[in-house]
Formats: C-alpha cells, sequence, structure tokens
C-alpha cells in the first residue's frame, strides 16, 4: 500500500513530500540488506544537482529494483509500486534540476 503525504510551509508552498510503500518480499538478511540498498538509491535521487545526473541515479535505482524484484526480494505488487514511485521522483527531481540549473545560469 501506498502512502503519500505533502509539507507545506508557512507560506503554503510545497516544502516536502513523503512517500511510504509496505514492501513485501523475500531473501531474509540478505533480501533485507538489499531493500536497503534499494532505498539508499532512490534516496540519493533528489541530492542530484543536474538533470543528467538525477536521470542517471534515477536509471540505476530502475537497475537495482529489477535486481531485488527478479531475485525474489521485492513481491510483484511492491515492485511495480515502488516504481510508480521511482518514476514520479525523478520527473519531479529532473524538473527541479532543471530549473535550478537555469536559474544559475541567468
Amino acid at each position: 500500500m501506498v502512502k503519500s503525504k505533502i509539507f507545506y510551509d508557512k507560506e503554503k508552498n510545497q516544502a516536502a513530500h513523503e512517500v511510504q510503500i509496505d514492501i513485501c518480499g523475500g531473501g531474509g538478511e540478505l533480501g533485507i540488506r538489499n531493500i536497503k540498498c534499494l532505498i539508499n538509491q532512490i534516496n540519493d535521487i533528489p541530492k542530484k544537482k543536474t538533470p543528467e545526473d538525477v536521470r542517471a541515479q534515477a536509471d540505476r535505482a530502475a537497475g537495482y529494483l529489477i535486481y531485488c524484484a527478479n531475485s525474489g526480494f521485492l513481491s510483484k505488487e511492491s515492485a511495480l509500486e515502488v516504481t510508480d514511485m521511482l518514476i514520479m521522483l525523478a520527473v519531479q527531481e529532473e524538473t527541479r534540476a532543471a530549473a535550478e540549473q537555469r536559474k544559475a545560469q541567468k
């Protein structure tokens, strides 16, 4: 199940967006370590400064997501939910990075 929260600042601008996904899978301790690695890959996306870097990090996370799903560390349903969230995050962060890049060039 996916849960989403949006946080606003005093000026009612979006300050943060939190997404929680209940992940189901297997693999014991190895599965847990791989899912933690996947989460770290996804958490690194907003840290990127250029649209190209955002895209590259999202591609790395997507590849690791496929690995986790194919290895049984994620259920099919969980993999689909994480994929949807990853796509939304990548688009949002690529737009942010492009806007910051344009602003810096002015």
